[in-house]
């Protein structure tokens, strides 16, 4: 049916986005048997701040989902706390905070700029889903790696399950992060760059 593509192609882009946190090129191939590949220029930094995060599928790589990161970094650089906000759709106006934040505390962050975080069971507004006006509910985990000298210094793989509005295997998506500007603008990246 149409309208189960539409809604998979959704779910795909939304797992995509969140996976993009890792910092590597799903397309390259750069997961080994232990999770992603940590690229060239990985480390641990207080990258502390506001970020646009875009999540995008293989299946839809056009149509990302958009979260508002807020990143906390701890004084000692051994954890940090994440929030990430849903954003309404793009297609459907102005970047605006729609649904309830996922609130992350005390992730353990690695020396090589590494961390995971299982964000649980979420259910994802239909304004903030690219694709159709359908709110979904899935189960993700992150895989992430910040990178200083970046254009895109958090990014990484997702994986997970859609639950509702049907069941399916997430498989592997990517997200980028990027610096939100002055006035909660930011370009969008939907993976790690190269450099």
């Amino acid at each position: 049916m149409a309208w189960e593509r539409a809604v998979r192609s959704g779910i795909v882009a939304l797992t995509a986005g969140v996976a993009a946190l890792c910092g590597c090129d799903a397309s390259r191939g750069d997961h080994g048997p232990d999770g992603p590949v940590v690229p060239t220029g990985a480390g641990r930094f207080d990258f502390s701040g506001s970020y646009t995060v875009a999540l995008v599928s293989e299946v839809n790589p056009g149509m990302p989902l958009r979260f508002l990161a807020s990143a906390q970094v701890s004084p000692d650089l051994a954890h940090l706390d994440l929030r990430l906000q849903p954003l309404r759709a793009a297609r459907k106006g102005r970047a605006a905070a729609i649904g309830e934040a996922i609130r992350l505390e005390d992730l353990p962050y690695g020396a090589d700029g590494r961390f995971s975080a299982d964000l649980g069971t979420i259910s994802i507004p239909g304004e903030a889903n690219p694709l159709i006006d359908a709110g979904i509910v899935v189960r993700v985990k992150l895989d992430a790696v910040t990178r200083k000298a970046s254009r895109t210094p958090l990014c990484g793989f997702a994986e997970g399950t859609l639950i509702e509005p049907f069941h399916m295997d997430l498989g592997e998506s990517t997200f980028g992060a990027l610096p939100t500007g002055p006035a909660g603008d930011a370009e969008l990246a939907t993976r790690c760059d190269r450099g």
